[in-house]
């Protein structure tokens, strides 16, 4: 738990030095975005920070975290991955790669108050369509992947 919490920290420390360039260009995706992402039995909040602008597409690091489901079980998830976003236009193809910690919620007895189990750290591997215009603040996501089978996701950039 520690060694994970380390990374989330060096993750967003190293998103806030590496992500400051062409802040305020109409012709790239902007900097910041928050969505809400619904999969398959799971729902979480994330922030996503550009990393760096390439000729035909762009990188981000996104954290996020939320609850999921499953048969007769509730947990939660923290998670942290890189983003290439493939396309300068209003459609683009996004890759994700990265991690995620995912712990159960565990209820002893009617009488004993329950916990958080130690969880699994798993891998996240995801394609998808992404439609934000470049400038704009309206981001929509859809895809497949290793993290939640398939999932949509609305939400907003900034700056």
């Amino acid at each position: 738990m520690k060694k994970l919490l380390l990374a989330g920290i060096f993750l967003i420390l190293s998103l806030h030095s590496f992500g400051q360039g062409d802040r305020y260009s109409p012709d790239v995706l902007r900097r910041d975005a928050f969505y809400v992402n619904v999969g398959f039995l799971s729902i979480d909040l994330n922030y996503e920070r550009k990393i760096m602008t390439y000729e035909k597409g762009y990188l981000f690091g996104r954290v996020g975290a939320g609850y999921w489901a499953g048969w007769a079980i509730l947990g939660a998830n923290f998670k942290f991955h890189l983003s290439y976003i493939y396309g300068k236009k209003n459609s683009h193809l996004e890759f994700n790669l990265g991690a995620r910690y995912k712990g159960e919620f565990v209820h002893t007895s009617y009488n004993e108050p329950g916990g958080f189990s130690d969880g699994d750290m798993l891998p996240i591997v995801n394609i998808g369509y992404r439609y934000q215009k470049p400038g704009r603040p309206f981001v929509f996501r859809a895809g497949i992947g290793t993290e939640s089978v398939f999932y949509l996701s609305i939400g907003t950039s900034i700056i």
